[in-house]
């Protein structure tokens, strides 16, 4: 039966990453569909495998996801004529990974809404930022 329970968290994990990737695709972003979900489904594999083995400390792997996500960020901001660009990109990556890893530790309902609040930043915040300041819009990031 436990299996049965880590597929379907593995499919709803893949679900919530694909949302997230979709909306970073429309956007055009460096980081889309496909890099969304296996970061996503990543973490929740290194996250689902340390709470499986007989350790004292199984918080240590989701920890090391966390700051391991933080370099693969770091590869999508660019700076560019004093402009720097991949902020967003590198934000939802590491965020994604948040959602791979509530999906790991069994926090389904959490991660659902997580997927919601980064869905709705990067829609409709950045559409009232649009509104705000126009000027700055411009050189918005992906």
């Amino acid at each position: 039966m436990e299996h049965y329970y880590f597929l379907l968290r593995l499919i709803i994990c893949f679900f919530l990453s694909f949302l997230i990737g979709l909306e970073r695709e429309f956007r055009g972003s460096s980081a889309g569909l496909r890099t969304n979900i296996i970061v996503c489904i990543g973490a929740y594999l290194f996250v689902s495998a340390s709470f499986n083995t007989y350790d004292d400390d199984m918080m240590r792997i989701p920890a090391q996801v966390i700051s391991g996500i933080g370099f693969l960020g770091a590869g999508t901001i660019a700076i560019n004529d004093n402009k720097i660009r991949g902020l967003n990109t590198a934000a939802t990556i590491w965020a994604v990974a948040a959602i791979g890893v509530l999906s790991g530790l069994k926090l389904i309902f959490e991660a659902c809404m997580g997927t919601i609040a980064i869905i709705f930043t990067n829609i409709i915040i950045r559409k009232i930022k649009k509104k705000l300041f126009p000027d700055r819009y411009l050189n918005d990031d992906l």
